[in-house]
Parts: structure tokens; C-alpha cells; sequence
């Protein structure tokens, strides 16, 4: 592992401190594959969402979708009755857009041209959606978009390991969330730096073989390392997230785990967080991600 270190360390203070301009053409041609961003990718999380939470009829808060609304289209076309959107989604025109129609026409075009979706109004979709301008945990801006409004489910795909403040987001979710409502998210517990790794067959054994390189260090020299502007993890691992489930009132339903190819070191930093030594044990700590339905019951 220690040869490895003297690579890693470098390659993410070179990438954290790289211009933006080389930062988005590095990812642009050496970038995870292509199919990560794809209309067909979208249909596959919402898939995944629907087999967890039937939403026909229901409102639906999606946390985290980024400029990508393929989703929540989606879910529309499949019988949500309205979809909430949350994140720093709202300015159309950085996209080239005029306003939200052309908005979102622009993602059914895609999705059409994929054979994915049939022709549907965008007026339609428009009337369903809500852009909630903001990020999850700044609560007053996000209680004041919803109004009052409480949801029947939450969702999310690879958002969670983004968020630091990940108690105020379950605090969030505790407000927003129906009695009884499900919630929905898929971690990505894996290193993000080592995604673009993926792209080539002859580098993949760098992603597989140190997905979880980020949890090798201590706090402090990860604080040095972690891209908390363009690529910020929270090096939350799954019993953190045992804690917060119980501790805000939610009971887990449902728990998939898909288990790193390779069993890795995790520094102590992390491991001393966790106050249940029984949490301890690899089923829990040698993780690439996870998917956990949950319902609140408070």
C-alpha cells in the first residue's frame, strides 16, 4: 500500500489545485465512461427507484440531481404525481436555455433520440416539477420552496457521501417526510478520484484495487487532499449512517451492499467514530456502496 501512497497523495493535491478550465477538459477525455452520464444511466436509477418505491401517484423529493433532470422526467412519465428537485438547479440559461420548457425539452429530445421515452408535453412535465434552488441542508431557503409541503418519498443516487453536514440533512429529511413515508438512497462509498480510472481497461485495477483509498488517511492530511470544491467526500462509511438512520427516527427496510473487490485499510481516524465495536466487521466497512430503503416512523 505504501508505494501506492506516494502516488495517490500527489495525483489528488495536483488534481484539487488544477485550473477549472484543465479540470473540466481532464474530465471531458479522461472521465468515467460516458454511459455514466447517459439518458440509459437515468432510466437504470430510476428503475432502481421504482423497484424500492413505487411512486405512481406520489410526490417525490429528489436530493442532489445536479443539471441532470432525465430522472425526474421519468418519474413524471412513470406516474409521480409531482416531483421536487433539489439543488443548484435554476439557472437555464448557463445551459443555453431561455426558460424551464426548453429546459426541459432538451432532456426529453435526448432521451427520445435513445428510443428510451415516447413524445410527451413538456407543459406537462413542467407542471409536475418544482426546482427548489438550493442545497439540502440550507433549511430555511428549502422550507420556504416547499411551502409547508410534505413528501411521500425521498430519494437520492450517490449524493449522500457528497454532504458534510450529513445530521442536518436527515434532520431535513425527518421534516419534509410524510408519517410513514419511504426514503430511498444509493452510497457511493468508493473513492471519486479513482473513478476516472474506470475509463481504461488497462488502469481499472487502480479503481478496483484502491476504491476506497480515501479512507487510508488520517483527517488531517485528507483535509489537505479532499477537493472540497469540485469533488468533496465525507468519509462516512456505513455505520455512520446506522447511527443517523436511528438516531432521526428511521427504520431500515431494505439493505443491499456490494462489497470491494479487494479488502482495504481503513485509518483509524474513521474507525474511532464509530462507538459500536460490533459495526466493526467487514460487511460493514469493506463497502464500494450501498442501497438502503428506509421508513420513518416518527
Amino acid at each position: 500500500m505504501t508505494p501506492f501512497i506516494f502516488f495517490d497523495v500527489p495525483y489528488k493535491l495536483f488534481r484539487k489545485n488544477i485550473p477549472n478550465l484543465t479540470y473540466v477538459v481532464a474530465r471531458k477525455f479522461l472521465g468515467r465512461i460516458k454511459a455514466f452520464c447517459s439518458p440509459e444511466h437515468a432510466l437504470k436509477i430510476v428503475n432502481l427507484y421504482q423497484e424500492n418505491i413505487p411512486f405512481k401517484g406520489k410526490t417525490i423529493l429528489e436530493i442532489g440531481p445536479g443539471n441532470d433532470i432525465s430522472t425526474a422526467i421519468l418519474m413524471i412519465m412513470q406516474g409521480a404525481e409531482r416531483v421536487y428537485l433539489v439543488d443548484k438547479i435554476s439557472d437555464f440559461t448557463d445551459k443555453g436555455h431561455n426558460n424551464e420548457i426548453e429546459f426541459i425539452r432538451a432532456f426529453q429530445h435526448k432521451m427520445m433520440e435513445e428510443a428510451l421515452i415516447d413524445e410527451y408535453p413538456p407543459q406537462l412535465v413542467s407542471d409536475k416539477i418544482c426546482f427548489v434552488d438550493c442545497y439540502f441542508t440550507d433549511s430555511n431557503p428549502l422550507f420556504e420552496a416547499l411551502g409547508g409541503v410534505k413528501v411521500d418519498c425521498i430519494v437520492s443516487h450517490q449524493v449522500l457521501e457528497h454532504i458534510d453536514n450529513l445530521d442536518e440533512a436527515f434532520k431535513n429529511m425527518r421534516t419534509i417526510l410524510k408519517q410513514g413515508g419511504l426514503m430511498f438512497h444509493e452510497i457511493d462509498f468508493s473513492d471519486h478520484t479513482m473513478h476516472i480510472f474506470s475509463k481504461y481497461s488497462f488502469l481499472s485495477f487502480l479503481n478496483q484495487n484502491h476504491s476506497l483509498a480515501h479512507l487510508y488517511y488520517s483527517d488531517s492530511l485528507w483535509r489537505a487532499c479532499n477537493d472540497t470544491v469540485r469533488l468533496n467526500m465525507n468519509r462516512n462509511i456505513l455505520p455512520d449512517y446506522f447511527m443517523r438512520f436511528k438516531r432521526y427516527g428511521f427504520t431500515i427496510t431494505r439493505l443491499f451492499r456490494t462489497e470491494v473487490k479487494r479488502k482495504q485499510k481503513i485509518h483509524s481516524d474513521i474507525l474511532f467514530r464509530i462507538a459500536d465495536d460490533k459495526l466493526k466487521n467487514d460487511d460493514n466497512l469493506q463497502l464500494s456502496s450501498v442501497s438502503i430503503q428506509a421508513k420513518l416512523d416518527r
